[in-house]
């Protein structure tokens, strides 16, 4: 049986230090939904994941943010926590 990959689609977002204006947005790909931005070196929040929170009419997406330094030259890997429930 052939394995399910999901089709590319947006999944990140870069933003400045202070967390207030987006500086890139990246998309992910593959069963892990790997993805890769290009940035100058620099501090930036990276939000990646997330969950609902709240209820009823009030629920809401929550990202999770992620402090990230970026050095001329170099990757910094990202990886958000694993899922609680099953995985499809």
């Amino acid at each position: 049986m052939p394995t399910y990959v999901p089709p590319p689609s947006e999944c990140v977002r870069v933003l400045d230090a202070g967390g207030t204006t987006e500086i890139a947005k990246g998309v992910c790909s593959g069963v892990s939904r790997q993805f890769r931005v290009a940035l100058p070196p620099g501090s930036y929040i990276v939000e990646a994941g997330g969950e609902m929170q709240g209820s009823g009419d009030a629920a809401h997406f929550v990202p999770k943010r992620y402090t990230v330094e970026v050095q001329a030259g170099q990757w910094v890997e990202v990886a958000t926590p694993p899922s609680r429930g099953p995985v499809p």
